[in-house]
């Protein structure tokens, strides 16, 4: 019997559990730390991914690589989230990150008994940063391959596997830092369709509920007096009037590094130089805001707003992955005309501005003609590149963006500088760390201390590896920087970290700050 060990080393080590676990041979060749390994049915082969995203082949007995497919191998199990037999697994949008770990079913036949899959089709289970559990056929082959998808993590999953009767899933979450334990059922086509002996009832679908604008009869007609009908038929036609209706399109784009999409409720609000808009809901498919990806919202706030001068956006925190990294937002104004029927009440009042409040009444709507806007074609630029989330950096879930090239003015206290960080990790044997990484500074702003709160320092599964040097943008409101404090969280396999030193610069700083560590952060 033999054990195969693989670690942020970047090698693959054989030993012989009957020899007292003597090793026998090192497997190299991977470019980046060993992600998943899995031996073949017959011991003779061993698979290997990597945080560079390589599938690897090699002998166990020599410890040389492989390099001819592998494709009729068959396999004692399958964890590696790379081949072709997992192609289908990766959705739209994702990228090497965002499958943290998978687990095919098992064939054993002792215990065949108790197997809720026996005379099944193989399955593969597998765990991400979305915080959800997705159960595919094996092999998964289909591009974009269908799924059944299951949520009770509140946040990333790191490690997901089968039992080895299959009766039963385990998974472990990262921040939420449970393990959690499914029950796999064996459910019959008809029970799924709701006619099963069980009356199961219809699947019902939800549907998040639109906001719509009803068109409410007016009280008063201005005849008869009093609202009271006058005998006159409804000819079902409505008063309809021509208001100046401009179409903003609203693109935002998602930051492209790890947990940086969410599935909260996001909104914003346009402030322009002629009127501010309502607070209005971000959302057109069940996609939107994922990791990287760009989406477009066609926004009708009914009325000329001017040159668009700032934008409020946030999420409302409610939801699995309550965090968002926003890149940047961009606003055009496409200026159309439409015809709408005639509102009344405060409603009118709020989304035309064409009606009047006069002790609780409300007097009709007067008939306008379309304008046009010299704003129409516009288009302007918000930079943002913040997360919005309660648990990092500054804990905002709502911010106040400015165009590009203007900052939110604060008369109170330091302006915001983004600065730009160069962490360089030691060049010494186990320098690299899994562990969070968070950074705080400490300055001096009018002859007061200033600190800042701790910053998360995020961007790929790759960070802080040993002999590398990990670029961040980070803001802060500290005035004249005077110290940093970087630590991180000792969680993960190897939380040990020797780091170098820390350099932090900014557009507004003559040269770079060198603050040298040269030091091991560790508990052992």
């Amino acid at each position: 019997r033999r054990l195969a060990a693989a670690s942020h080393d970047n090698f693959i080590d054989v030993y012989d559990a009957s020899r007292k676990y003597q090793r026998l041979c090192r497997c190299a060749g991977h470019s980046s730390y060993l992600t998943h390994i899995d031996w073949s049915a017959d011991g003779s082969m061993i698979q290997s991914n990597d945080g560079a995203y390589e599938l690897l082949y090699f002998n166990p007995e020599s410890g040389r690589q492989i390099y001819h497919s592998q494709r009729d191998t068959l396999w004692h199990s399958w964890t590696g989230v790379l081949g072709f037999p997992v192609m289908g697994i990766w959705r739209e949008g994702t990228d090497g990150t965002d499958v943290n770990a998978l687990c095919r079913s098992w064939k054993d036949p002792r215990f065949l008994a108790n197997d809720p899959l026996v005379g099944e089709p193989e399955v593969v289970v597998t765990a991400g940063d979305d915080g959800r559990l997705r159960l595919f056929n094996f092999p998964c082959v289909i591009e974009h391959g269908p799924d059944r998808s299951y949520l009770a993590h509140c946040s990333h999953v790191l490690g997901v596997r089968f039992s080895p009767d299959n009766r039963y899933v385990a998974s472990v979450g990262g921040f939420d830092r449970t393990i959690m334990q499914w029950k796999v059922l064996r459910v019959a086509k008809e029970d799924l369709a709701g006619g099963g002996r069980g009356g199961g009832g219809e699947i019902v679908v939800y549907q998040p509920p639109q906001r719509q604008v009803f068109d409410t009869p007016l009280m008063d007609s201005g005849k008869g007096g009093g609202g009271k009908d006058d005998g006159k038929k409804d000819d079902g036609k409505k008063d309809l009037i021509k208001v100046p209706e401009f179409c903003y399109e609203v693109i935002t784009t998602t930051s492209d590094i790890k947990g940086a999409g969410t599935d909260c409720g996001v909104f914003c609000v346009l402030y322009g130089t002629r009127a501010t808009s309502a607070e209005l809901r971000l959302e057109n498919g069940p996609e939107n805001f994922s990791r990287g990806k760009v989406d477009t919202f066609l926004l009708r706030p009914l009325g000329d707003l001017g040159e668009i001068r700032q934008v409020r956006i946030g999420h409302d925190s409610k939801g699995a992955m309550p965090r968002w990294h926003l890149d940047k937002l961009l606003v055009r104004c496409l200026g159309s005309s439409d015809t709408v029927p005639a509102l009344s009440g405060i409603l009118g009042a709020v989304a035309m501005g064409a009606a009047a409040m006069t002790n609780g009444a409300t007097t009709t709507a007067t008939k306008t003609t379309a304008t046009t806007s010299p704003y129409m074609g516009t288009q302007i630029l918000f930079p943002c590149n913040e997360w919005f989330a309660r648990d990092l950096s500054d804990g905002k879930t709502v911010r106040i963006l400015k165009p590009a090239g203007e900052a939110v003015s604060d008369l109170t206290g330091p302006r915001s500088i983004r600065y730009r960080l160069a962490i360089r990790t030691s060049d010494v044997k186990g320098a690299g760390t899994d562990a969070n990484v968070s950074i705080q500074f400490f300055g001096e702003f009018a002859g007061k201390k200033v600190q800042s709160p701790q910053i998360k320092l995020e961007s790929s599964a790759n960070d802080f590896e040993r002999g590398r040097e990990d670029i961040f943008e980070v803001a802060a409101a500290v005035g004249d920087i005077k110290a940093i404090r970087i630590g991180h969280d000792n969680t993960g396999i190897a939380a040990g970290w020797h780091l170098n030193s820390v350099g932090v610069s900014a557009p507004g700083l003559p040269k770079e700050i060198q603050f040298v560590a040269n030091r091991w952060l560790a508990t052992d």
